[in-house]
């Protein structure tokens, strides 16, 4: 469920053409994993109350806050992290971030239900 419909349903619905070309085949495949950020510690999956935010910087973004039981997050290889930008009206945007990314920190939460079940 995480992988398909929260992973690679929203690069097949709003990546461009090239990630949806790049990334979708080896998704497909099972050979690259994708996770879904929206979770935060604060405020669990209440997207009205995010406070991670995207800053637009030369060649892209940069992405600061915290997110909280994302499953699939210590194994995905891209991540889509859900964020306000608040150099466009705060607008609640997605942005691919892909494992290995500079800042980019996962940490298994051990013992949780959900866990299993991923």
């Amino acid at each position: 469920m995480v992988h398909c419909g929260l992973g690679m349903s929203p690069i097949n619905q709003c990546g461009s053409q090239e990630q949806r070309e790049k990334i979708l085949p080896e998704c497909i495949k099972l050979n690259k994993i994708c996770s879904f950020g929206l979770s935060e510690p604060d405020y669990g999956s209440d997207a009205t109350s995010l406070k991670t935010e995207a800053r637009n910087v030369e060649g892209g973004f940069v992405l600061n806050g915290r997110k909280r039981w994302i499953g699939n997050a210590t194994f995905a290889d891209y991540i889509i992290i859900w964020a306000r930008n608040p150099q466009e009206n705060n607008n609640i945007q997605g942005f691919l971030v892909t494992k290995g990314s500079p800042g980019l920190k996962t940490t298994a939460i051990k013992n949780k239900y959900a866990l299993r079940m991923v």
